[in-house]
């Protein structure tokens, strides 16, 4: 059986991918260029196509996004500049707003060699006033 190659630089999330589907992933570390859009499916489908002409292998990528209903969705996929160490940052420039509803939205982008499908998850939740939890 041919391995499917999950394309992506955290080795958590690889972790966490291969729990899920309960079979092994052939992790690829690859700098691709990451298109920079509000759309998900965008730089999923961009992502996959980069990496399967790099591969030329069955592959999966994907990619994340924190939706805040008070900012207009923002900052969606750019989350990912926040950064861990700068969660306290974040619950300041909320520490104004009632409206704490947002919600987590992961995008799969699947390349089987001839099309790149999607997939979707969504967690809807409220953002808290204060950090908690370990390791962001």
């Amino acid at each position: 059986m041919n391995k499917l190659h999950f394309v992506t630089s955290n080795k958590n999330k690889a972790r966490d991918a291969q729990e899920i589907l309960g079979f092994p992933l052939e992790i690829v570390q690859l700098e691709l260029l990451e298109i920079q859009s509000m759309d998900l499916e965008v730089i999923v489908m961009h992502k996959a196509d980069e990496a399967f002409k790099i591969l030329k292998k069955p592959l999966i990528v994907d990619d994340v996004g924190l939706f805040i209903d008070a900012w207009n969705g923002f900052p969606g996929p750019f989350v990912k500049f926040i950064g861990k160490n700068s969660y306290n940052q974040l619950l300041r420039m909320l520490s104004s707003e009632i409206n704490r509803k947002a919600y987590a939205k992961v995008a799969i982008g699947y390349h089987d060699g001839e099309k790149i499908h999607t997939f979707f998850g969504q967690m809807d939740g409220e953002i808290a006033f204060e950090e908690r939890g370990e390791s962001g």
